[in-house]
């Protein structure tokens, strides 16, 4: 059920086309009695183009809209009616805010955000405890920034964690149950209105283009690689696939739709997708639906071909492409990441055992207030009043000290700071072994494109919490070529403790392949909330302007690379 005054509206939000287009999609899932919704796009105050649109289900509920044939040098407005009335946007968002430019031709001085891990409810951390800050600074920079044409949300909108623990043991037995199904979908839904009811990022994005991949955190944490949801040796659940289900239809109403193209031979039900912007083409990979990770299993074979095939097909239109990977491909070695991740284990299993076995236990929370007081006791007869003391005494003494110090121990263990949760991070990531083949593959076929066809290739991704670039080289005899990785993360969620930006960036080279043809280093990485500015058009070439542009949270300035001076850009 929507509790009172909670915002009813999912949207708007914008999705992108060639020169003159523009898509605008809004959602009302508790607005029943709106069947059609009319959208008029407005120039001067006056109505340029309309189109009504009927309910998509009565699930979501998303209104779509298309327009053509706009003037790409113009700013329109935008509004929406209900039953010729004025449809009230809520939340304090009003009319004023729902304008856009068409979208136009890749010019030199257009620009696009990369961004990803939203999550401004987590536990807060450093410099700030505000999760919407980075939000508030996107939208006074897009008032002001008019290069910004497109924002690239790079997986984790929504974190769907806490669903997962109110609802998979209740839906195990029901997943055929309408009313359990319903009652799953309806609070995935609450969460989206949860997530982006805040004014600055619905602001952002009703007035700006956006095209959005998903990652774990959309359906839940650590997406196809949980223990726990495995029937046998490599098949899942039958509850979790429903979870799993409810995730994606929701997903395929509130995010998907403003991607435009579906990569020709890929499973209906699986989310990549392409978007050409001018000579420009941005893949949108989806790694999640088809993950297996007892089968290390990143995507299944007819997905990977479908890709590849793509690749090998590229229009000779297109000089540039950026590959975007909800996981980062590499922050270590396929070695370094292999041992990260069971040092990380090791220890987040110690920190839940004792949290959730021990502490959590009537008899131990007794035991920790009488402990330490009765030791201290035992120690005063022990030093002060050795005259009473007795040959019991001493042994139930010197048992009570050697207890008291094992306590100690164990609460220091259990207070065991959150780089332990890294492991699900660890092994999600492209360099981990469950999927560092299929890694070895996607970087030849892209090397392949920057060898032969000399195609400009950038990966972008998010996932980590921390964000930086690195450099991935291939040297085959004297031949080198260069693909960077760019990495955007996070931009709400708490960043990671400074620990993790030294453990997942080693300065050392890193061997990537058999051959020793593939290798890579870590130029920089910084644990700030953050998001990422790229000119498409500037990268990888030698322009005096700069490609890339990392905005940090509390940095007055934002890290930028010219690609004059670095040759990594």
């Amino acid at each position: 059920m929507k509790k009172v005054n909670e915002l009813s509206v999912v949207g708007p939000f914008l999705g992108p086309g060639v020169p003159g287009e523009i898509r605008i999609f809004i959602a009302l899932p508790y607005l029943k009695t709106v069947q059609k919704l009319t959208c008029q796009i407005t120039q001067n105050n006056s109505v340029a183009k309309e189109e009504t649109a009927t309910v998509s289900d009565e699930h979501c509920r998303l209104f779509s809209f298309f327009f053509s044939g706009l003037d790409v040098s113009k700013t329109y407005g935008y509004r929406f009616l209900a039953g010729g009335e004025p449809l009230d946007l809520q939340g304090g968002l009003k009319e004023e805010d729902c304008h856009f430019r068409p979208c136009s031709t890749l010019d030199g001085n257009d620009s696009f955000i990369l961004l990803s891990c939203h999550n401004p409810f987590g536990k807060k951390t450093g410099s700030t405890e505000h999760g919407w800050r980075m939000w508030e600074r996107l939208c006074d920079q897009i008032a002001s920034d008019s290069s910004i044409r497109l924002f690239l949300m790079a997986g984790d909108q929504v974190y769907n964690d806490e669903i997962e623990h109110e609802y998979m043991k209740k839906l195990k037995g029901n997943e055929t149950n309408e009313k359990v199904l319903n009652e799953l979908r309806s609070r995935f839904i609450r969460q989206y209105l949860r997530y982006w009811e805040n004014i600055s990022y619905r602001k952002v994005l009703a007035q700006i283009p956006s095209l959005a991949i998903w990652d774990d955190h959309d359906i839940t944490d650590g997406w196809g690689g949980r223990p726990e949801s495995f029937e046998n040796d490599n098949e899942f659940k039958s509850h979790w696939l429903k979870f799993y289900d409810i995730a994606a239809e929701v997903f395929a109403k509130y995010q998907t739709p403003r991607n435009s193209n579906a990569v020709p031979g890929v499973p209906g039900e699986v989310f990549t997708s392409f978007y050409d912007w001018g000579d420009t083409r941005f893949y949108l990979l989806d790694f999640r639906s088809e993950k297996n990770s007892r089968k290390n299993q990143l995507w299944e074979n007819v997905h990977e071909t479908a890709v590849f095939d793509s690749l090998r097909l590229l229009p000779d239109a297109i000089k540039r492409i950026f590959f975007v990977s909800p996981v980062v491909p590499l922050r270590t070695n396929f070695q370094g990441d292999s041992r990260l991740s069971e040092i990380s284990k090791l220890f987040f299993k110690l920190r839940k055992f004792f949290n959730r076995q021990f502490f959590q236990k009537t008899w131990v929370k007794i035991f920790h207030w009488l402990l330490i007081p009765t030791s201290l006791l035992f120690m005063d007869i022990f030093f002060i009043r050795i005259s009473l003391l007795t040959g019991l005494l001493f042994v139930i003494g010197l048992l009570m000290l050697l207890f008291s110090i094992a306590y100690l121990i164990v609460l220091a263990a259990s207070k065991i700071p959150e780089v332990p949760d890294l492991s699900d991070d660890l092994e999600d990531g492209l360099s981990a072994n469950p999927n560092k083949k299929t890694l070895e593959r996607i970087l030849k076929e892209l090397f392949r494109l920057v060898r032969e066809k000399e195609t400009r290739v950038v990966i972008l991704s998010g996932d980590i919490h921390i964000g930086g670039v690195t450099e991935i080289v291939e040297r085959i005899t004297d031949k080198v070529c260069t693909i960077p990785q760019i990495v955007s993360s996070a931009i709400s969620n708490k960043p990671m403790p400074k620990v993790v930006e030294g453990l997942t960036s080693t300065t050392s080279e890193m061997n990537l392949d058999s051959e020793n043809e593939l290798f890579a280093r870590n130029i920089f990485y910084k644990s700030k909330r953050n998001f990422v500015q790229i000119f498409p058009k500037h990268i990888l070439e030698k322009s005096a302007h700069a490609a890339v542009s990392f905005h940090f949270e509390d940095h007055r300035l934002p890290i930028s690379f010219d690609p004059k001076y670095v040759d990594i850009l």
